[in-house]
């Protein structure tokens, strides 16, 4: 199996993660089902990098991040 690897500031990963997350919820129509199994993965690896979005206060974290890009 091939693989890629790239990097993300963490800032970068929390607003990726926030996009996607919210992509997941709205319950895109996939044209292939390995469209959501990557989605799905991607998440994976984002959950077990991040702690941000399981603070209390993610919502501030979110909006530092989105403003710090800009």
């Amino acid at each position: 199996m091939n693989h890629i690897d790239f990097r993300l500031t963490k800032n970068e990963a929390i607003i990726l993660f926030e996009f996607l997350s919210n992509l997941e919820k709205n319950v895109p129509q996939f044209q292939y089902p390995s469209e959501e199994v990557v989605l799905n993965n991607i998440l994976v690896i984002l959950e077990k990098q991040l702690s941000e979005p399981f603070q209390i206060d993610y919502s501030d974290i979110l909006s530092k991040a989105r403003s710090e890009l800009r």
